[in-house]
């Protein structure tokens, strides 16, 4: 049995001139990463997030994780939901001026003796 579960989070990009590299940091879940193009500095975060997500599974502790940093079940209609930045985010906007929207597929697959596999994908849009 397979179960893919979509984490969809927003990123924010910059600059850092004294270092020659861009930062990419996701706010709801305080992860960082950095790239020396805007394209490396997205794609080191995506897999960032898809690590930490991976990993706190991995360890059984995603649920309290993604309570200690705010997040809440909601149950929709599985109608798509705009990209609404974070509160949070807010304060972000004068170091980190570029949002973009961080999309990790997290496949957990059951074997025998029901333990899970984790594998990820990158959503390469």
């Amino acid at each position: 049995m397979q179960l893919t579960i979509t984490a969809r989070v927003v990123g924010a990009l910059r600059k850092d001139e004294e270092a020659g590299v861009f930062e990419s940091f996701c706010p709801a879940l305080q992860v960082y990463s950095q790239g020396t193009t805007e394209q490396e500095a997205r794609a080191a975060l995506e897999s960032a997030v898809a690590l930490f997500l991976s990993d706190c599974f991995q360890r059984g502790i995603l649920d309290r994780t993604l309570n200690s940093r705010g997040f809440s079940q909601v149950l929709t209609s599985g109608i798509a939901q705009p990209l609404i930045l974070p509160e949070e985010f807010a304060t972000m906007r004068k170091t980190f001026p570029e949002a973009f929207e961080v999309e990790v597929a997290l496949h957990l697959i059951a074997s025998r003796g029901s333990t899970l596999a984790i594998h990820h994908t990158r959503n390469d849009a």
